[in-house]
């Protein structure tokens, strides 16, 4: 099985992550979508509002049964802890 990591903040979704993530799934049999926070950014949505957009607009698409969406307080470490496991 193929698997990939989509991160980004998805302050909100937008038609560019919905893409990319279409995409990916011609490529690869699981993707985890990384939803974070940059502590360098001022977010419109918090972490949990964009988790929920994320998770609907995906499953109004009929994605959810390739994706698997997470959400991130450290981007860095806990991704690649993510990637290790």
């Amino acid at each position: 099985m193929k698997k990939t990591i989509i991160a980004s903040s998805m302050d909100p979704i937008t038609y560019g992550h919905y893409n990319v993530i279409q995409r990916a799934l011609y490529v690869f049999d699981k993707i985890i979508v990384g939803i974070g926070i940059n502590p360098d950014k001022k977010y419109t949505f918090s972490l949990e509002k964009r988790e929920f957009l994320t998770r609907n607009v995906l499953t109004r698409y009929g994605m959810d049964p390739y994706l698997d969406i997470h959400k991130y307080h450290q981007f860095q470490s806990e991704i690649l802890n993510y990637d290790v496991r």
